[in-house]
């Protein structure tokens, strides 16, 4: 896949942590939040999680180079900056997402997705169903397999040969436009069938109303086998003329479209919070964030609530931990993958043992892996299309000569550096680097 080039004359700038909107709202209205949030949110947001106060303190350090940061230096004309070290939170922290998600569409797009079309599929839920998900968010996942379910049944209907599947990476979001709760599957599905060799048979798209009907009876079903509703509900909501159930399939990539499909890929796992469209005055005053289009029903665009209320509902998007919410299935799953892979492995010794040749090892997923997470410059060229090692001065690539976490050398570096505020430490223990 072709790394996104820095647009010309365009240099990193390390980023202003404490102007942005999302930074001012927790940093000032995270300890009363706590506080309050038993008696005026526990209700509608659900109990108090731990993982939102370990976020939270994670991001308020993120960005400050009072926090711990790498020198960065060039060798020819000893021009010098800090690089502060990141949270690599989920779900809060805007920037650590941005280039988590870009890191995992460069993986599907290089080391999962087949060269064939595929499609995105968006299956939503009505309203009455919404809140089960929010205070039991293990059925998240029992969604993405009710969303699998269906396209593997409308895909497999009427062939004999069960051998072949599509393939689906199913993406979880809690985020409707205007940060509310309104959990969804963004899925991106292979345009036909892929046989265990890798070949592949191009379908026709099933009929969206099809689909529809037939994810929600796959998802009543499931919440009637976890207790969560009654024979009799379910009953009635599968009487409902308009179900609130809704399956979107038209959007579609072509195979050769290889920038195409991993912006798909990106927006599949896009940031919860759009910081162009929140606006946080400060104070006490109430904050307002803006959606990117009128409601087609209510023609709500902007939704305007106090600095507690807002911080609430933005948190409840923050995942719960080890909670996965990409899910690969069919000839996407990982077993299925690895099967293959073997498959093609053993063929190509065959042919090269005929040739005289040894078969190559195939390069492990976990060094791959590890491999793009230490490319944290070329992850931050590709988000920000700026080349944070690339010399303002003179053009030259910058080297990291040191990573500094002990407090009292921090503190004695930043004082000497004019313009940089320093105050103690808010961690014990230092975060990872960018």
């Amino acid at each position: 896949m072709p790394e996104t080039a820095a647009r010309p004359g365009c240099f990193y700038q390390s980023r202003r942590v404490r102007d942005s909107p999302l930074y001012r709202l927790a940093e000032e209205h995270f300890e009363t939040f706590k506080q309050v949030y038993d008696d005026r949110f526990a209700s509608r947001y659900g109990f108090w999680r731990a993982e939102v106060e370990r976020t939270l303190l994670a991001f308020l350090d993120c960005g400050l180079p009072e926090r711990g940061f790498a020198r960065i230096r060039c060798p020819s004309c000893r021009h010098e900056f800090l690089l502060a070290f990141s949270c690599k939170a989920r779900g809060y922290c805007m920037s650590c997402h941005a280039k988590r998600a870009a890191l995992w569409a460069e993986h599907l797009a290089e080391r999962v997705l087949l060269p064939v079309p595929h499609e995105q599929w968006v299956f939503t839920l009505p309203k009455r169903l919404r809140l089960f998900f929010l205070y039991d968010r293990t059925l998240l996942g029992d969604l993405a397999r009710c969303a699998w379910g269906t396209v593997r049944d409308l895909y497999l209907a009427g062939l004999p040969n069960r051998s072949a599947v599509p393939g689906l990476v199913a993406s979880v979001q809690t985020y409707g436009d205007l940060a509310n709760w309104q959990p969804h599957i963004h899925a991106l599905v292979t345009s036909g069938l892929i046989d265990p060799d890798g070949g592949f048979t191009p379908l026709d798209r099933p009929p969206a109303g099809v689909a529809e009907e037939l994810f929600r009876r796959r998802v009543l079903k499931m919440l009637v086998s976890c207790g969560k509703l009654d024979e009799d509900s379910a009953a009635g909501l599968l009487a409902w003329q308009h179900s609130g159930f809704s399956v979107h399939n038209t959007i579609r990539v072509e195979a050769q479209d290889a920038a195409g499909v991993e912006r798909l890929c990106r927006y599949l796992v896009h940031p919860p919070i759009a910081l162009d469209r929140l606006e946080v005055p400060g104070a006490s005053r109430p904050c307002t964030y803006r959606g990117r289009r009128p409601h087609p029903v209510t023609g709500e665009q902007t939704v305007t609530l106090d600095p507690l209320e807002m911080l609430a509902r933005l948190c409840q998007h923050i995942p719960s931990p080890r909670l996965h919410l990409t899910r690969l299935y069919g000839a996407y799953a990982s077993r299925t993958r690895a099967s293959r892979a073997r498959r093609c492995t053993r063929t190509m010794a065959a042919s090269d043992t005929t040739a005289g040749h040894g078969a190559p090892e195939p390069e492990p997923l976990t060094a791959f892996q590890r491999e793009r997470r230490r490319a944290w410059a070329r992850l931050i060229k590709k988000v920000f299309e700026a080349d944070p090692l690339a010399c303002p001065n003179c053009w030259a690539a910058m080297k990291v000569v040191a990573f500094i976490v002990d407090p009292p050398v921090i503190r004695k570096i930043l004082e000497h550096l004019k313009g940089l505020a320093h105050g103690p430490p808010r961690t014990t223990t230092a975060p990872a680097a960018n």
